[in-house]
């Protein structure tokens, strides 16, 4: 049945590998995933399939269910969205046999800042464009960043870093073997926080996610002569 559910929601959203699920958001509602591995890009023009885990049951047209999965289209040089498909499930994270789809293709929207469909817009655009670059590589793990999610914000400034862990690592007796972290900078006190990190259980953060969090940890002075002092020289030259 596993294998089959796999199949399933290939057939239904266009990917051909297995599901991908990176959390975007998460709050009492429920929790949002970009699924990676269904990111399709032509020119500027992106297409993913995004999966909202709610938290409790909810009821639509008469189907009490517990996820919905939704395939966009986003024009990243536009900043516009537009529904291509939508299925809601009984079970969470869109496993089982959608109790209802719809494939009309709803009209181009803008998306507006500080939204859902705005993170989502990111991720999948940024993803388009996404050149990793190592900058570090030991025996325990390799820290790969990407230059293209650079942000700035006065002198403030965030990028992602991803590392890939050489053995199986674990919190909370959770194993993982890759993270993904939302680092931010302060290029005036040279100080940076943790804005959201997530742990996978495989390498290049695949797999299932083991640990989320977007709870901003507290700021905190950057060694000198550190991996984080690289990336703080890296991040504050876009300023």
């Amino acid at each position: 049945m596993k294998h089959l559910t796999i199949i399933l929601i290939a057939f239904l959203f266009g990917t051909n590998c297995l599901a991908e699920l990176v959390p975007i958001n998460d709050d009492d509602q429920g929790t949002l995933y970009a699924e990676r591995s269904t990111i399709n890009k032509i020119g500027y023009r992106v297409t993913m399939t995004d999966v909202l885990d709610y938290k409790t049951t909810r009821t639509f047209d008469g189907h009490q269910h517990l996820s919905m999965a939704i395939k966009a289209e986003y024009d990243c040089e536009k900043n516009k969205r537009r529904m291509l498909q939508i299925a809601i499930f009984k079970l969470p994270l869109a496993r089982g046999s959608p109790m209802l789809q719809s494939d009309a293709s709803s009209e181009w929207e803008v998306i507006n800042a500080n939204t859902f469909e705005a993170k989502l817009a990111s991720f999948a655009c940024n993803q388009r464009k996404q050149k990793k670059e190592i900058i570090q590589d030991d025996k325990i793990k390799t820290i790969f960043i990407d230059r293209n999610s650079i942000r700035a914000d006065g002198h403030l400034a965030s990028i992602w870093v991803n590392t890939n862990y050489k053995s199986t690592q674990y919190l909370n007796e959770k194993p993982y073997r890759s993270g993904r972290y939302l680092n931010e900078f302060d290029c005036q006190g040279d100080s940076m926080h943790i804005l959201q990190m997530s742990l996978h259980s495989k390498l290049n953060t695949s797999g299932d996610t083991m640990f989320f969090d977007q709870t901003p940890t507290t700021w905190q002075r950057v060694p000198p002569d550190t991996i984080a002092t690289k990336i703080l020289e890296i991040v504050c030259d876009k300023l």
